[in-house]
């Protein structure tokens, strides 16, 4: 008996992948606010250790919830990424444009993945099912354009889109990896 792979349509993948585009956003939201919990946490405990006297454990939990703050941060920029991904890809599905714009797509993922935080469960698990499910549409396109179809929005404006979600990942976030 032979196996064969059954194809799928790949705007039901895209849509698949904007689901998961979606729910990364959704995850990455409840890490920042936790880890903006935590700060305030700790600048109040500080703050506490300050008054009774505690000056060195109080300096301490101020450098912590410094380094949680440039955390906080870049997790807002992988958001912010993750938002033009997801409008990047509403929009692909929109101008049944999907080439170019998921070969981009596909290159922002893979910088993605290069981060630490692409490690936190949460969002690694919604980066690896928007990659599958773009790669799965990648493999399924039918190369002939929609028949009957004019769109409102011009490819370049989707480009742009993407464009600025490439140089936010590697200016903002591989750049600030390599330089000390």
């Amino acid at each position: 008996m032979i196996f064969r792979r059954r194809r799928t349509d790949p705007t039901k993948a895209l849509l698949r992948a904007l689901v998961a585009a979606r729910t990364a956003i959704a995850k990455l939201d409840a890490i920042e606010s936790r880890i903006e919990s935590r700060r305030e946490h700790l600048l109040q405990m500080a703050l506490k250790l300050d008054n009774m006297g505690n000056a060195f454990l109080a300096k301490k939990y101020i450098e912590e919830a410094e380094r949680l703050k440039h955390i906080g941060g870049r997790i807002s920029y992988i958001k912010l990424v993750m938002e033009k991904l997801g409008l990047s890809l509403e929009l692909s599905l929109e101008l049944k444009n999907f080439n170019k714009s998921l070969l981009g797509i596909i290159e922002v993922i893979d910088i993605l993945k290069k981060l630490p935080e692409s490690t936190i469960p949460e969002f690694g698990i919604t980066i690896h099912e928007l990659e599958v499910n773009i790669r799965e549409a990648l493999s399924n396109i039918n190369m002939g354009p929609a028949i009957g179809y004019s769109p409102t929005i011009s490819s370049v404006d989707a480009e742009k889109i993407l464009e600025e979600a490439r140089a936010i990942a590697k200016q903002k976030l591989l750049g600030e990896l390599k330089s000390p």
